[in-house]
């Protein structure tokens, strides 16, 4: 019955007004695309699926892993507004700073204050975080991710629409209107740095696609090398 519903042309009409009329995640299509393999009894799932499987980040949540014979400590907080006060006191002695922001939500409202653009929302928080006293002798590693539903949706959601500054260019092919958005997007939250508190080269700006593992791994053993240094940094060597 779901993979009837989801075919139905009433149904695919709703769908695509989710952001302004209702939220849901950005992978609800693929599950559904998928259902019939999904609803086997011997369903396994597969390496994708897992990777587009998603759950919001609530409270504080730490995790340790090896990678290339190297133990890493993350500690990943709630980007809700409700999150933020929890914060604070988990930055004693880390390395770094990790942001994660998605090039893709320039069209939808946030979920805890309709009123509010998700992006906005993210420049926002970004502002707060890079120029937070408590940070600005780490370095900042931050992550434009969902390039590939940026690629998907500009077509369709034109990014001037939302962002009236943004000049699109007088071109019809897909690569070079997607590094026009994404370098712009990138813009809106660099320009909110203060110079004058932190050096713009302790920003280190990775565009990412959690889904693209070659991509993910690129950006993992960069993400290494920098973490080593600046903990090289903080011994004196």
């Amino acid at each position: 019955i779901i993979k009837a519903l989801w075919a139905d042309s009433g149904i695919q009409e709703v769908y695509a007004k989710r952001g302004k009329l209702f939220q849901l995640n950005d992978t609800a299509k693929y599950f559904l695309d998928n259902i019939e393999r999904i609803n086997q009894d011997n369903y396994i799932p597969s390496q994708e699926d897992v990777l587009r499987a998603r759950v919001r980040s609530t409270g504080i949540e730490e995790a340790e892993f090896r990678f290339d014979n190297k133990t890493f400590k993350v500690i990943d907080v709630g980007g809700q507004r409700s999150e933020r006060r929890k914060w604070i006191h988990c930055f004693d002695g880390v390395t770094s700073v990790l942001f994660c922001a998605s090039l893709a939500d320039y069209d939808i409202p946030l979920r805890e204050d309709p009123r509010q653009n998700r992006l906005s929302e993210s420049v926002m928080l970004f502002t707060e975080v890079s120029n937070q006293e408590t940070f600005l002798n780490k370095s900042l590693i931050f992550f434009l991710n969902k390039t590939d539903l940026l690629h998907e949706k500009l077509p369709t959601h034109p990014l001037q629409q939302w962002q009236p500054e943004y000049q699109a260019p007088d071109s019809d092919d897909a690569e070079t209107n997607f590094r026009a958005a994404s370098e712009f997007i990138k813009g809106l939250f660099m320009k909110q740095i203060d110079p004058d508190k932190r050096p713009l080269k302790s920003v280190f700006v990775h565009f990412t696609c959690a889904l693209d593992t070659e991509n993910i791994n690129v950006v993992i053993k960069a993400v290494r090398t920098k973490l080593l240094q600046d903990l090289l940094d903080t011994f004196g060597f």
